[in-house]
């Protein structure tokens, strides 16, 4: 919250002396301190008189009144010099009235004012302007209080102040009659300039816990928020009410906004992949939200640009619209997915855009598009085939690899004597026995594999592989060697890659003896149905009919279930005689890489249907478990951040995860990570090793611009590098809510004591049952006394004249005794 100062003058109106007994004030207020001295001076008094009348036997009555009354004359003076009395200057002040008036300046403000049927197109911005510069509200208002006129949204800053008039000040209706002395007329023009929509939230609650703790112990007649109710970031409101409530002041809310949607299109998100290969359909996503427009199409264009190093120079020409879309909207408030496939240019960086053109009666043209950056790749993902023996599935994936040219299929087929002539970029005699030769593969493909013919080295390169390099894995159990190596107590971090709890004591691959000619109908889990990595098709219900039509499996491995955190895809079930079976096509996350289950060799069974199923599945598969391989741009290294958008000003993690040339974790203090920011503009971060992981590098940063960030890492002792880019965009906060919170600003109103108005008009003049806004705040000026400095000169004379009264009535008491002989 933003704190400022405004003049908070008192008025000073009389003043006179007053006096006052410095020792009593010292002595506290206890009720027996004043009885306690009055009763102890009286027995003073009393002595001192016994004692002088017990000396009238022997002089005169008269001679024992005066030396009597000469004694008490200087125990009073003692007394008064005891007490201590002080002369201090006093005025009466007179505090004005104040009114806290909270301008809402968020972008909301510049949305339409009046309902959507109604031809009215000011904003309410222009409404609230026109309130406070154009009415007699504040020249009324200012009858009986100082005004401060505050904005809100994002914070708090003043905009202007308004005295008290001066003929209404108490004492100084005189003072007025000198033009010179009049202050400077209100400045009108300079409070509309002001009022200008630009605020990316509203924080209506910490907007008024600032002016109630501003005006602390000062007589705050009322606070008077404009504003549309579209609370969204700070303090709970009911939290800021319930403090108004605590300090005695009334919240009064004047609503501006239409009660009613207005008819908008709102292009919510563009979800699109950060990589496509040129031969496969890209497919993009847009998330579009209709409001007030039942009945209506509206036109969707998909564009692209090739993106540059500064997005906001950009001309309308670059871009090239490459699809159109028709939406049909079905209700007032509808949320629709619409799917797009288009297919990748040539290699390269891209901006993708979809835009939905203005529709009729459309308040808002600000929130109809949304971008997406998408890198066209000519990568070869390398597959590596490892066999156990020749299945058919091996053999028709092999064919298949070996035919399309953005795979480099090699393969190790376990089964197969030295020599032996295999269709492949490269026959492999033996697993990989170096990190630096599993690393040149983006995917393993296990066919019922020996993973104990592995040594214990190989293990952990193929561990390190999926966990750090973030490799793909599919894995396929078998009847032959599954059960040989489930029982290996060595293969527990083999196991420990699977998604599905694998029994250590029984590993077996079968069907019920009594079922083992009936086929297990795969049946997809709400995950399953929406991983596209799994569709036949190009939509979700075609791939739904293409897999009805399967047949199913016959025989699937028998696990424990699946691990917490995997994914179940489908289960392969027997109709009539289990509720789904077994889980058959699961999934997880191992470290950075992923890791895909499926419970038998037997997808080969696809190609009765169509081959193109067969093909399109297996090609989707290896895509999907090999993307983040293929996003990291190196083998020996991996830049993460969270999410690829960020809100502005959101603070941005950056983890580094790095591999030096013996594919080890790499010993360094620190990296440096290069920062490509919209404008042009460029920086560095420092990445710190982090001492917990060997190997792993972290730092952050903030994002205070729009736009898009590229974020490069150059590899040590290489030419890789790592990269990755972020989209920071402007907040949508003020554009989610179109229309007045009348609830949340009636609450407010109601909890404090104070006056919802629905309108201008209303605060202006009133109703029956509502009195204008002005009698609703009624003056809280305040008068008190304010005690100034001692008087140092009335000090020192009271001194003098109390030593001279005390010190003369005690000389002439000696005197009256020695000349009568008592002393």
């Amino acid at each position: 919250m933003t704190q400022f100062s405004l003049p908070l003058a008192a008025t000073k109106v009389a003043g006179d002396a007053v006096y006052e007994f410095a020792r009593l004030e010292s002595l506290g207020d206890a009720w027996w301190v004043g009885p306690a001295l009055v009763l102890g001076l009286l027995a003073l008094l009393a002595y001192v008189w016994s004692v002088y009348r017990r000396e009238a036997r022997t002089i005169s009555v008269t001679k024992a009144i005066v030396l009597a009354l000469l004694r008490t004359i200087a125990i009073a003076g003692l007394v008064a010099f005891f007490l201590g009395l002080e002369k201090r200057s006093s005025s009466q002040v007179v505090e004005p009235s104040r009114v806290a008036v909270l301008a809402d300046t968020s972008l909301s403000m510049d949305l339409p004012d009046a309902e959507p049927t109604s031809s009215d197109r000011a904003t309410r911005a222009e409404k609230l302007q026109s309130l406070l510069t154009k009415s007699p509200l504040l020249e009324d208002m200012s009858r009986a209080h100082d005004i401060d006129i505050v904005a809100l949204g994002e914070a708090t800053r003043p905009l202007a102040y308004m005295p008290q008039s001066p003929a209404s000040k108490e004492g100084t209706a005189q003072q007025s009659k000198d033009d010179a002395d009049l202050p400077e007329p209100f400045d009108y023009d300079k409070l509309a300039s002001q009022i200008v929509p630009e605020g990316h939230e509203t924080r209506l609650g910490d907007a008024i816990a600032t002016t109630l703790e501003r005006y602390q112990g000062l007589p705050l007649a009322g606070i008077i928020v404009l504003t549309d109710g579209g609370q969204n970031r700070g303090l709970e409101l009911a939290a800021a009410a319930e403090a108004a409530t605590d300090a005695n002041v009334k919240v009064h809310a004047v609503g501006f906004g239409p009660t009613t949607a207005p008819a908008n299109i709102v292009v919510r998100e563009l979800i699109a992949p950060e990589r496509a290969y040129p031969g496969d359909k890209l497919t993009l996503q847009a998330i579009v939200h209709a409001q007030d427009l039942a009945g209506q199409q509206v036109e969707l264009q998909l564009s692209r640009r090739p993106a540059t190093a500064n997005n906001e120079e950009v001309a309308p020409g670059d871009w090239e619209v490459v699809e159109t879309h028709t939406l049909a909207v079905v209700g007032t408030d509808a949320l629709e997915t619409v799917r797009i496939e288009t297919d990748p240019p040539e290699p390269g960086d891209y901006v993708y855009e979809i835009r939905a053109l203005p529709a009729p009666r459309e308040a808002m043209l600000d929130d109809n598009a949304q971008q997406a950056d998408v890198s066209v790749i000519d990568r070869q993902t390398r597959v590596l085939l490892y066999a156990g023996g020749p299945t058919r599935d091996y053999r028709f994936l092999r064919n298949q690899l070996m035919r399309d040219a953005s795979f480099v299929v090699d393969v190790l087929l376990a089964s197969s004597p030295p020599g032996i002539s295999q269709d492949a970029n490269e026959v492999l005699t033996e697993f990989p026995t170096t990190a630096e030769q599993l690393s040149k593969y983006d995917a393993i493909v296990a066919f019922d594999p020996d993973w104990s013919q592995l040594s214990a080295e190989q293990v952990r390169w193929l561990e390190q592989w999926v966990a750090q390099q973030a490799g793909g894995l599919i894995v396929i159990p078998g009847r032959v060697n599954t059960p040989r190596w489930g029982v290996d107590t060595r293969m527990r971090t083999i196991r420990g890659l699977y998604p599905v709890s694998v029994p250590e004591q029984l590993l077996d691959l079968r069907s019920d003896d009594d079922n083992r000619d009936t086929t297990r109908a795969l049946q997809f889990t709400r995950e399953g149905e929406e991983a596209e990595f799994l569709w036949l098709a190009d939509s979700s219900d075609d791939s739904a009919l293409a897999w009805d039509e399967f047949d199913g499996v016959y025989s699937v491995l028998e696990h424990n279930g699946p691990k917490p955190g995997a994914t179940v895809y489908a289960y392969a079930g027997i109709p009539e005689v289990d509720d789904h079976g077994p889980a058959y096509l699961v999934g997880h996350y191992y470290g950075a890489g992923q890791v895909l289950f499926i419970g038998s060799g037997e997808m080969w069974r696809l190609r009765k249907l169509d081959t193109n199923y067969y093909d399109r599945l297996w090609t989707s598969m290896l895509r999907h478990t090999s993307q983040a391989r293929l996003l990291q741009g190196s083998p020996r290294g991996k830049l993460l951040v969270s999410q690829d958008r960020y809100e502005l000003g959101a603070t941005v993690p950056v983890r580094v995860m790095l591999s030096d040339l013996q594919m080890e974790p790499l010993v360094a203090d620190s990296v440096t990570l290069d920062i490509e920011m919209p404008g042009g503009r460029s920086d560095r971060l420092t990445l710190a090793a982090d001492d917990a992981r060997a190997g792993n590098f972290a730092g952050e940063f903030r994002v205070v611009l729009p736009g898009t960030y590229r974020l490069s890492l150059p590899v040590p002792d290489s030419t890789d590098e790592l990269s990755r880019s972020i989209r920071v965009t402007t907040p949508q906060l003020e554009v989610g809510q179109t229309t007045r919170d009348t609830k949340l600003l009636e609450s407010l109103a109601e909890q404090t004591g104070g006056y919802y108005y629905p309108s201008s008009q209303h605060a202006l003049a009133g109703t029956q049952t509502l009195p204008n806004l002005v009698a609703a705040t009624p003056s809280q000026s305040r008068s008190k006394r304010v005690i100034g400095s001692i008087d140092k000169q009335f000090a020192r004379d009271q001194s003098f004249w109390l030593l001279a009264v005390v010190a003369g009535a005690l000389c002439l008491e000696w005197i009256i005794r020695r000349l009568s002989y008592l002393a």
